[in-house]
């Protein structure tokens, strides 16, 4: 995970800019729009290259947030993007370095499926929060196959490349975040209600090259040897081709759940 941030860092930014509901928001601006109005400081988890960060700042009353990752090529790309002065932290999620209940809002834009263990960087989150602050969170949603849509071509490709050529698939996410009631469960467990739970469809229409770089763009395709990684590209490309439109444009449709979880106040951890 780290080797390949260190090379791909951004690229959850690049992606998920694109994408949008029927209003016109990102998933960002989803998130952004559900922070609540507070005095006190965000903290944004796993904060990659800021892009997060800097939508937050564009509200008046987010102007104290702190960005956390562990991967230092991230953290490099967030300084350049936002500037010497911003509070950025280098940090696993699950020892974060802030005082019990000192934090007003963490934020987490596809990524708290990544934070392993995960029920360790859970009582981490509800640990730090404030009695009354909220969790704010965008995870992914379930790929949808019934409409024209690229993002199961990377699925399918996948699929047979490792039929072909078996490689161990390591450890990658806790898929368990994404489901909602499992969701609500490992949440209630660390301390936080789900107070909102909003499923959303964004939209985008690539160019094939473009939805190619999207797909490849994630965890999945460099777990091969470079020798596979060519099937599984040839393959790639051409299942985009069956889902090109007659505009010439492949349809990305993604589904992402907004989550929003507030502390319980059972079981608060002391530092």
């Amino acid at each position: 995970m780290q080797a390949w941030h260190d090379v791909h860092a951004g690229a959850t930014s690049m992606v998920m800019s694109r994408p949008r509901e029927v209003s016109g928001r990102t998933s960002y601006e989803l998130l952004v729009d559900a922070v609540p109005t507070i005095d006190g400081p965000v903290v944004d988890l796993a904060c990659g290259d800021g892009f997060l960060i800097a939508a937050l700042r564009r509200r008046p009353d987010l102007q104290n947030v702190m960005g956390v990752d562990l991967n230092t090529a991230e953290l490099r790309a967030a300084r350049q993007r936002l500037g010497p002065r911003e509070a950025l932290l280098r940090s696993n999620a699950t020892a974060l370095p802030f005082a019990t209940s000192s934090v007003s809002v963490v934020t987490a834009h596809f990524s708290l499926m990544l934070l392993l263990p995960l029920e360790d960087a859970l009582a981490e989150i509800a640990r730090a929060l404030q009695p009354a602050g909220s969790l704010v969170a965008v995870v992914p949603g379930p790929i949808r196959e019934d409409v024209p849509n690229g993002w199961p071509a990377l699925r399918s490709a996948f699929a047979e490349t490792l039929a072909d050529h078996p490689v161990e698939v390591p450890p990658i996410q806790d898929n368990r975040i994404l489901d909602p009631d499992t969701r609500a469960t490992l949440l209630d467990a660390a301390g936080l209600t789900v107070t909102t739970n909003q499923r959303t469809e964004l939209l985008d229409r690539a160019d094939p090259a473009v939805a190619f770089d999207q797909l490849w763009l994630t965890y999945g395709p460099e777990v091969f040897p470079q020798s596979a990684q060519e099937v599984l590209r040839d393959r790639l490309r051409h299942e985009l081709d069956e889902r090109t439109g007659n505009d010439g444009l492949v349809p990305m449709v993604h589904t992402v759940d907004l989550v929003v979880a507030n502390p319980n106040q059972r079981d608060r951890r002391v530092a």
